[in-house]
């Protein structure tokens, strides 16, 4: 029978699957009996050729029918393959017994193509169509589907009530797409109006900052519009407010605009309770205030300056998607210079930084984070990840090596990191980075300028450090390098400071190498021998520190002093009054011994050099390997290049030698009024003698340097554990009834973390915790209601009263939050009504900040008698303060004896 192709009325309901084929279709048996003549017609025939032929015609027939159905269904998926082969329909192959079916397959093929090409081209347009209208995306599909009709011609019956079946399938799925891409592009325009009408306002706000009237206004203005644009706006939903608000402060920040910050913060938000960025997270909200303390130094530094403008606009960018992603390199070179100008001074503020560029650039891989870690000293980030000190350096290494940074400006990139927070590694970085400028110095080719200009920096640097006080910048520098290396550095800086021009300096340096590697040794000893006299005046000079001198260097700070005098200040001790002098002769005498070590190698390998190069390396080698301890210094040996005083006691090279010289003054407790004196023997052993006052010798021993590493490590594990505690998870502290509260320091009125985490010790343990709601034990009744306390003592009268589930319970996640935001508030009140006081002691913070957490603000008569200094009206004015009142008796003790501290009895 013939392929059906005549449009028919299509029953949606039982089409067939797109794409289906249709199957062969069995020919009716033909009449062969009308071909017969008139005879045989008439009536069966008895012939024996008649019954062989008609006994033989069913076979036949059936084979033909097979036959034929065969074939059409090859022609038809000939057909089918050629379309999608891209053929045209004239080059495909059929007989006037396979026409119709390969006519079929072309079609119904081409028409399937043609449909799902549609579909992907609606999926590739969408990032265009979902800005137009419902209405008009309409328009858009009936132009789709006028395309696709002229398929129709041509396909078989099934085909087309598949194409037609998946057609209206199709046309639904890109409608409810485009509804959602069409609601995406109307919240994304809205916030791109907020953006920009707040960019107006904070550029109308920068050209108001030379009048103070008109700046005051065009702030007022600019928050009006955050208001009605964002939280007066229902059509935005609660997330992108949320995004629009915490970004608008960011630029306010980022422009230095605090004004508009404090707007934000205090200003009472219509309709909801606190102010708007109380809506934000509090990590948002700490965030945004560690932002304004910095955006407050950099007003004071630089309000104007062309780089706050660059730097305000890079950190806007993080967050704008419509922003180009920043390399790191880039960002490294801003964030540098940042430091260097006083924008980024403090750890935590470099930390930011680093953060809020991975943020922005959603790169948080483990090594970034590691090395944002490192960059900014966050030792306890480092130790959360299990990680150390050298994994952060190696980290920040990989890194640089990944996005491009040179080794120049790696090299300025771990200077900055060694100055600002003091991790030796860094310096110690820059020098195996720096020694193969170093190395060409007496190299004998010419010194590329830019290597020694990287030196130059390095050693700019280092000074640097010196002046912050960080005395251990060059010993660590040094310490990357062998001793023929560290002479070449010191004489050539010693020739740099002589001349001033960096070239000559190098070039006399290489002159006084060259003539030293032209000596034999026998040469070198004879030459060192003239340095004797010189080299005995050097010992000489190092004596114990008498009471003036100990006085001096407790109370003066090392940048006021030389490189000098402060490495022979960490190689003596001091000499108190009550002291046995040949007890400090006898301690002293190990500085004098190694420094003596010193000299005679640095004259025999170095003959040439100048007296005050030599006692330089001296006394910087000496201070390296001697740790300071309670009773005076401990020297080690000399050390081998590549040993370090931690792998001398086998510890980890991320340990400070202050925490080895802390767990050594704790391996043993002498009694009262003597002293612990340690040496190391002719053994190479850790000896210990207790003295008494008089210098006499009561007790000693000596150990095994390795054997204290495990007491080291416990001291280092005890540092990384409260850094933790105090800036990262936090402690976990469990209520009377088994109810815990999670928190840390972090806080936002600029306090010292360690001390924040001790004023929430003392909330938890006076408030208690409980996570279903309780009368309040002021008895209040506020709006007919009795006033409900809940979590760690947060009242219904609060901003953070945590919500309750259904059966009257508020999860962990409320009750940590709520607390932190609470005691935040609490403490920065606290630190308000302080500084009202004329007071910004530990003693009254603490105070203040358990009266403003327990009734919601420090009294103001307390805060007048404290001021005034009058110890008996402000004891009575606690006394009779509502919060005395209804504390229990352990409080109340612990309100007095914080009383005693801050206005102490006087005789």
């Amino acid at each position: 029978m013939a392929i059906e192709r005549v449009a028919q009325n299509v029953d949606f309901g039982n089409a067939p699957q797109a794409g289906a084929i249709p199957m062969a279709v069995n020919d009716a048996q033909p009449d062969v009996n009308k071909y017969m003549d008139g005879n045989r017609h008439a009536g069966p025939s008895n012939s024996l050729l008649d019954n062989l032929v008609n006994a033989a015609l069913p076979v036949v027939n059936k084979l033909a029918a097979k036959e034929v159905s065969s074939a059409r269904e090859e022609a038809y998926l000939n057909a089918a393959s050629a379309a999608g082969a891209g053929l045209a329909e004239d080059q495909v192959k059929s007989n006037i017994f396979t026409k119709d079916w390969a006519t079929a397959g072309y079609h119904d093929t081409r028409a399937r193509l043609a449909q799902a090409d549609a579909e992907a081209q609606t999926a590739a347009d969408m990032q265009t169509l979902r800005e137009q209208s419902p209405s008009q995306f309409q328009d858009y599909l009936a132009q789709r589907r006028q395309k696709l009709l002229p398929m129709l011609e041509g396909m078989s019956l099934d085909a087309r009530k598949s194409f037609l079946a998946q057609q209206l399938t199709s046309d639904r799925a890109a409608i409810a797409k485009h509804a959602g891409e069409h609601q995406k592009f109307v919240i994304d325009q809205l916030g791109t109006a907020v953006q920009t009408d707040m960019s107006v306002r904070l550029d109308a706000m920068t050209k108001a900052k030379t009048d103070p009237s008109a700046y005051l206004t065009a702030a007022d203005d600019a928050y009006a519009g955050l208001y009605g644009n964002i939280w007066n706006n229902p059509a935005l939903p609660k997330d992108v407010k949320l995004k629009l608000t915490e970004q608008a402060a960011q630029l306010a920040l980022a422009n230095n605009h605090q004004v508009l910050y404090e707007h934000m913060r205090d200003s009472q938000l219509p309709g909801t309770k606190g102010s708007m960025l109380d809506q934000l997270p509090f990590d948002s909200q700490y965030k945004l205030a560690k932002g304004y303390e910095q955006s407050l130094t950099d007003t004071a530094n630089m309000r104007l300056s062309n780089f706050a403008q660059q730097w305000g606009l890079m950190q806007s960018s993080f967050d704008n998607p419509l922003a180009p992603p920043m390399s790191h390199e880039d960002f490294a070179a801003m964030r540098d210079q940042a430091i260097q100008n006083g924008m980024l001074k403090t750890p935590e503020a470099i930390a930011a930084a680093e953060k809020a560029w991975a943020d922005g650039n959603e790169k948080k891989m483990a090594s970034g984070k590691l090395a944002g870690a490192y960059a900014s000293g966050d030792v306890g980030t480092i130790f959360a990840m299990g990680k150390s000190e050298s994994d952060g350096y190696s980290a920040l290494i990989q890194t640089n090596a990944r996005n491009g940074v040179s080794i120049a400006d790696t090299s300025g990139q771990l200077l900055q990191i060694g100055l600002n927070t003091g991790q030796q590694s860094a310096f110690k970085g820059v020098g195996e980075l720096t020694r193969s400028a170093v190395a060409m110095i007496g190299a004998g080719q010419t010194i590329d300028p830019n290597q020694l200009q990287m030196l130059n920096t390095v050693l700019t640097t280092l000074d640097q450090a010196q002046a912050k006080g960080n005395t251990n910048a060059m010993s660590s520098y040094l310490s990357a390098f062998g001793d023929a290396d560290r002479a070449k550095i010191m004489m050539y800086r010693e020739e740099l400071q002589r001349t001033g021009n960096p070239t000559i300096a190098a070039a006399n340096a290489a002159d006084t190498l060259a003539k030293t590697s032209q000596l034999s040794d026998t040469e070198k000893n004879v030459l060192a021998a003239n340095h004797a006299t010189a080299d005995r005046a050097i010992v000489d000079s190092i004596e114990p520190r008498g009471l003036w001198g100990t006085l001096v260097n407790k109370l003066v700070p090392d940048f006021a002093r030389s490189n000098n005098a402060v490495n022979t200040d960490k190689i003596t001790t001091g000499q108190s009054w009550f002291e046995n002098p040949d007890r400090v002769q006898q301690a002293i005498a190990q500085s004098k011994v190694a420094v003596m070590e010193e000299l005679n190698y640095i004259s025999r390998s170095n003959p040439y050099a100048s007296d005050d190069t030599r006692k330089r390396l001296a006394l910087a080698a000496v201070a390296d390997r001697t740790l300071q301890l309670n009773d005076g210094p401990l020297v080690l040996p000399h050390l081998p290049s590549g040993t370090t005083v931690q792998s001398y006691f086998g510890v980890n090279q991320n340990i400070r030698p202050d925490v080895i010289a802390s767990a050594i003054n704790d391996l043993h407790t002498p009694g009262k009024d003597n002293r612990v004196v340690y040496k190391i023997d002719g053994q190479s052993r850790l000896q210990w003698q207790e003295l008494g006052k008089d210098g006499a010798f009561i007790r000693g021993g000596a150990v095994d340097p390795k054997s204290v590493a495990g007491a080291v490590q416990d001291k280092q594990d005890a540092i990384s554990e409260r850094f933790a505690q105090t800036d990262g998870p936090g402690i976990t502290v469990k209520g009377s009834t088994g109810v815990p509260v999670t928190f840390n320091g972090n806080n936002t009125a600029g306090l010292p973390n360690d001390r924040v985490l001790d004023i929430r010790k003392d909330l938890v343990k006076f408030e208690d915790v409980r996570d279903k709601a309780y009368d309040d034990a002021s008895g209040k009744v506020v709006n007919g209601k009795k006033v409900q306390t809940v979590g760690v003592g947060v009242s219904s009268t609060n901003d953070f009263f945590p919500q309750t589930n259904e059966r009257g319970v508020v999860d962990q996640k409320a009750i940590n939050e709520s607390f932190t935001k609470a005691s935040n508030a609490a403490i920065v009140h606290a630190t308000k009504a302080a500084s009202s006081a004329g007071r910004n002691d530990f003693n009254t913070v603490r105070l203040f900040t358990q009266l403003a957490y327990q009734g919601g603000s420090v009294p103001g008569e307390l805060i007048s008698k404290v001021k005034a200094g009058d110890r008996e009206g402000a004891m009575q004015a606690l006394f009779e303060s509502p919060q005395y009142k209804l504390a229990h008796t352990e409080r109340r003790v612990f309100y007095a004896n914080l009383m005693q501290g801050i206005l102490p009895v006087t005789h």
